[in-house]
């Protein structure tokens, strides 16, 4: 048996009941219960793999995902006599010296002269900004992790934008290989997918969108419409006056579905180029 966790384990397979392995292995006298989820396969004595689990389906997604990554860089370019990290207080104090790092809820932070760091409550932070210009608390809330992770998963929705941002390509995710992102842009139905290929060093800007989208606005366009004529008829009004409601509330829904399909097409953005940019993970184990 081969676990999700990479190790390998050898004993005999008994049974399988849809969510638990039971698997007995060598030199144990009892039978172990193993979830789904941590295994990948099972194999025989002469090798063939005779069951496959979550976890080898999970290896399998992750295998053509674009595994997006960036890491927090306090101030390696810059001299000690130049770091000058601006925090300011909710309470009205301003500082100038050195980010430490996070520690649960609370900022280490060394003030210019001082020997020693001080501990200060994240919440008590009106704004951390390093001497490059990253800001890493505002208000009160941590803006920008000191390492942060991002898989793109196949038939997840993004837009790519490359070439310095002057093309972009729209569609679902099919899958990261050979230094190059592939992206189902079009599907009718009977006929061939149609893919576009993107080369991974001629990229911007990744970003994921919600799968829903304009295609929500005819429904919610034309239950506005419907609202209001049940809404004329309740009140008494006659037939022509419900019409002009129904009409009024159909351009209503229109505009708050565009409004809103806008607000979701922006997604989360993640850039490959410039200041504290992301960069592919797995680019170089492909």
């Amino acid at each position: 048996m081969k676990t999700s966790q990479g190790k390998e384990l050898s004993g005999k397979f008994i049974s399988e009941n849809g969510s638990f392995v039971k698997f007995k292995m060598t030199n144990s006298s009892t039978v172990s219960s193993i979830p789904f989820g941590s295994v990948v396969h099972i194999k025989n004595s002469k090798g063939d793999i005779i069951f496959t689990g979550e976890g080898g389906k999970k290896l399998e997604e992750l295998q053509y995902a674009l595994i997006l990554k960036r890491e927090l860089v306090v101030n390696s370019s810059v001299s000690k006599q130049e770091q000058q990290d601006v925090l300011k207080l909710k309470s009205g104090g301003n500082y100038k010296g050195e980010y430490i790092k996070i520690e649960s809820a609370d900022v280490l932070f060394k003030p210019g002269g001082s020997y020693g760091s001080q501990r200060i409550k994240i919440d008590e932070i009106k704004m951390l900004k390093l001497s490059d210009g990253t800001e890493v608390i505002k208000n009160g809330r941590v803006k920008r992790k000191e390492n942060e992770t991002i898989t793109i998963k196949p038939g997840d929705k993004i837009m790519v934008e490359y070439d310095k941002i002057s093309k972009s390509v729209t569609g679902l995710f099919h899958g990261f290989d050979n230094g190059e992102i592939t992206i189902q842009t079009a599907h009718v139905q009977g006929q061939k997918p149609v893919y576009t290929n993107v080369p991974v060093n001629s990229v911007a800007n990744i970003i994921v969108l919600p799968m829903k989208s304009a295609g929500y606005i005819p429904s919610l366009t034309a239950s506005c419409g419907i609202i209001m004529f049940a809404v004329s008829s309740l009140d008494g009004f006659d037939s022509e006056v419900g019409y002009v409601m129904a009409g009024l509330g159909a351009i209503t829904g229109a505009l708050g579905g565009f409004v809103l399909n806008d607000i979701a097409l922006k997604g989360s953005r993640y850039t490959l180029v410039g200041k504290d940019a992301w960069y592919i993970y797995n680019q170089d184990i492909k």
